[in-house]
């Protein structure tokens, strides 16, 4: 196999990742404010203890998420695109920002 092939096989993987761990952490959003609800609600330390470690879970999956999202988009010509589209957005917001004053 030459290096393109290897290289679509690693991307489909990487993007396989990449969307499962943001669709789990979006579902845990709805789940946690649930728990925290019904906490509040009943006062019940089981829907607290439940919260507490469904956060744990919701952390993980986000930084997993974060993590693959990176590694799409890690190639140097990408990355320099990105700072310097990341900092005319940044610039031009803030002169409209200021214009607005």
């Amino acid at each position: 196999m030459d290096a393109l092939i290897l290289s679509r096989i690693q991307f489909a993987a990487n993007i396989t990742f990449h969307i499962l761990f943001p669709t789990i952490t979006i579902a845990l959003c709805w789940v946690l404010l649930y728990f925290k609800i019904q906490y509040n609600r009943t006062q019940n330390e089981h829907w607290m203890a439940a919260y507490r470690f469904w956060v744990k879970v919701f952390a993980l999956s986000f930084a997993l998420g974060v993590v693959s999202g990176i590694t799409m988009d890690t190639t140097p010509c990408n990355a320099i695109d990105y700072l310097i589209i990341r900092n005319f957005y940044i610039d031009h917001k803030v002169k409209f920002n200021l214009a607005a004053i």
